[in-house]
């Protein structure tokens, strides 16, 4: 086991998950519901840049887009946007929120990974 770097063990929790396994880490984050950064919510200055039209038109690609909150808060017919994850369970509970927004394409995840 890693040594801690914090006081937290929230964090070192967290860590030692991710670190368990570059790519499983995330999805067993995902499984314990210990997702800190998923705000449950789109991130406040992308919705500060779309809405004030500051954000650039065309494609975005957002990667680790977890449930996909960003995705679709700047989507748009000018723009394209594309998220990215490597959990499987991220992208299971994107689905299941955001079923009638999202295409998923589990090709693109293998690939991905591979």
């Amino acid at each position: 086991m890693a040594r801690s770097n914090t006081s937290n063990p929230e964090v070192d929790k967290l860590q030692q998950l991710i670190h368990s396994d570059p790519s499983g880490g995330w999805d067993k984050c995902w499984e314990k519901g210990m997702t800190p950064w998923d705000l449950g919510q789109p991130t406040p200055i992308l919705v500060h840049l779309h809405q004030t039209g500051t954000l650039p038109k065309g494609r975005a690609l957002i990667p680790g887009c977890g449930s996909g909150h960003d995705v679709v808060a700047i989507a748009s017919p000018e723009r394209f946007v594309v998220g990215l994850d490597v959990s499987e369970n991220a992208i299971k509970q994107a689905t299941k929120v955001r079923a009638n927004t999202f295409v998923f394409l589990d090709l693109v995840l293998q690939s991905f990974k591979d």
